[in-house]
C-alpha cells in the first residue's frame, strides 16, 4: 500500500513540475504598418514613408524567450517634388517619374518577454539578423520635350534589426500587437537604415 502511495505521489509531483515548466505552443503573426526611411540622408530626404506587410512564426523556448522567423515587405515611394524643390527646379517644367524603393527582409530573431505571468499586456524586446533585398525602380526625367531614363539599383545585404513592442491578449488563442524594429542593411558606403512600425494579429 505504501508503494502505491509513493508511485501516486511521484506521478502528481512530476506532473506538477511539467506543468510549471511548460512553455507556450508556437504562434503566428500577420502585420501591416508603415516603414520610415532613415539613412542615408538622400533616402530619408527624397523617399516618403510607405506601407509594409508581413508575418512571422514564433517558437517559445522558455516562457520568457522566443525564437522567431520574420518576413516583411516594404514599399517606399520616391518624392520627386522634394528633389526638384532642393534643385530649385519646381517651376522649370521638369518632372521625375518612378524611383520607388521596395525592401524585402527575412530575419531570425530572439524575442525576450518582460512579463510571463499571463497578463493581458506584455512588453517585449526583439533583435536578430538576416538578409534584406532592396530594389530601387527605374526613373524617367522629362522636360522641355525630351526625356531621359535613370537606371535603378538593387542588391542583397546583411540585415540587423532590433526593437520592442507590446502584445495584448484578447482570447487564449488570439491577440494584438504593436512594435517597431530599427533595421540596418549593411552595404558598401553608407548603410541602408529604416524603421518599420507594425500592428497586427497573433494566432496561437
Amino acid at each position: 500500500m505504501r508503494a502505491v502511495a509513493v508511485i501516486v505521489s511521484s506521478f502528481f509531483f512530476s506532473t506538477s513540475l511539467t506543468a510549471q515548466g511548460r512553455v507556450d505552443r508556437p504562434f503566428y503573426r500577420i502585420h501591416t504598418g508603415i516603414t520610415l526611411p532613415s539613412s542615408p540622408a538622400a533616402f530619408s530626404d527624397f523617399w516618403n514613408p510607405g506601407p509594409n506587410v508581413g508575418g512571422s512564426v514564433g517558437i517559445p523556448v522558455t516562457r520568457a524567450f522566443v525564437a522567431e522567423v520574420d518576413l516583411q515587405y516594404s514599399r517606399i515611394p520616391f518624392d520627386s517634388r522634394k528633389l526638384l524643390s532642393q534643385l530649385g527646379a519646381t517651376s522649370s517644367g521638369v518632372s521625375v517619374d518612378g524611383g520607388e524603393t521596395t525592401i524585402i527582409s527575412a530575419s531570425v530573431n530572439a524575442v525576450v518577454r518582460l512579463v510571463t505571468d499571463g497578463s493581458r499586456v506584455a512588453p517585449y524586446f526583439a533583435g536578430g539578423f538576416g538578409l534584406t533585398r532592396r530594389s530601387i525602380g527605374d526613373a524617367t526625367v522629362a522636360g522641355g520635350g525630351a526625356s531621359a531614363p535613370i537606371n535603378g539599383d538593387s542588391g542583397t545585404d546583411i540585415l540587423v534589426a532590433f526593437g520592442g513592442g507590446l502584445e495584448f491578449r484578447v482570447t487564449p488563442a488570439t491577440g494584438l500587437f504593436v512594435d517597431a524594429r530599427y533595421s540596418i542593411g549593411f552595404q558598401a558606403g553608407e548603410n541602408l537604415e529604416y524603421l518599420p512600425v507594425r500592428i497586427g494579429v497573433v494566432f496561437r
